[in-house]
């Protein structure tokens, strides 16, 4: 008898142990697959940011002209929603896009938000593949 409760007290723990495991794998790959998101998102928004500020000074028709112009907004106000200003990279390439911001278009500055951007990326590319293996 006490074998038969020994048994069904570890199928219990097991089956316990089992689900929180599982719960915690499925967490920790929701968390990446929403990082993962994010960084697909700030990529195509910098990146078409920087081809709508570009193109703007080479634009000639008044209605592209609104078009990019819209469009750049749009881009750069999805990219600075996303930033967590509590980060100093983050501050750094609001800044950068604030500057882009008050002038023609920059190679220099694009560059700037180019590098910090970069930088920003690879950080949460490494969270990524941190919490892909388990971690929290």
């Amino acid at each position: 008898m006490l074998e038969a409760l020994i048994g069904f007290v570890g199928a219990i723990v097991g089956a316990l142990f089992t689900v929180a495991v599982t719960k915690l794998n499925n967490y920790n790959q929701s968390v990446s697959q929403c990082r993962n998101k994010w960084l697909n998102d700030m990529r195509e928004n910098i990146s078409k940011m920087l081809a709508c500020k570009k193109a703007l000074d080479d634009a000639e028709n008044t209605e592209k002209k609104i078009e990019l112009k819209r469009e750049y907004e749009y881009a750069k106000n999805q990219t600075l929603l996303r930033l967590n200003l509590s980060e100093n990279k983050h501050i750094l390439l609001k800044v950068a896009i604030e500057e882009l911001d008050l002038q023609d278009y920059s190679e220099e500055t694009a560059q700037k938000i180019a590098e910090i951007s970069r930088s920003i990326l690879k950080e949460e590319w490494e969270k990524v593949k941190y919490e892909a293996k388990g971690g929290k």
